[in-house]
């Protein structure tokens, strides 16, 4: 699978271990195993390959907080319902990073797919 800026390709463990360290009890993670995908590289956004036999995909905002959150709604997810639909999101998301936009159509696009996307 070829990633598209501006996100880049990683399997870093610590991106799974500062997952761990963040996620409350209650958040829609909690539970699942995850691997790591990809990251941005304009933001602190992680893709990670939820391992629960479904196919699905999430974005995650890390925290990077010294503490766990406390509120299950951080750090702030959406899970793709499969790789397709995070693909799909991905290339948006690069169309707006790298063509003029000056209608903002292309950024219209990624909100919409982002939009449709469960969040916890």
């Amino acid at each position: 699978m070829e990633i598209l800026e501006p996100w880049f390709a990683t399997s870093d463990s610590r991106l799974v271990d500062e997952l761990h360290r963040e996620i409350p009890s209650g958040h829609v993670l909690k539970t699942v195993e995850l691997s790591v995908v990809a990251r941005r590289k304009d933001c602190d956004e992680v893709l990670y390959a939820l391992n629960d036999g479904f196919g699905r995909m999430a974005i995650v905002h890390l925290t990077h907080c010294k503490t766990r959150e406390t509120n299950p709604v951080f750090p702030k997810t959406r899970i793709f319902e499969s790789l397709k639909l995070w693909l799909e999101y991905m290339q948006a998301v690069h169309a707006a990073w790298v063509e003029d936009d000056p209608n903002g159509q292309l950024w219209l696009k990624e909100r919409k797919l982002w939009d449709a996307t469960p969040k916890n």
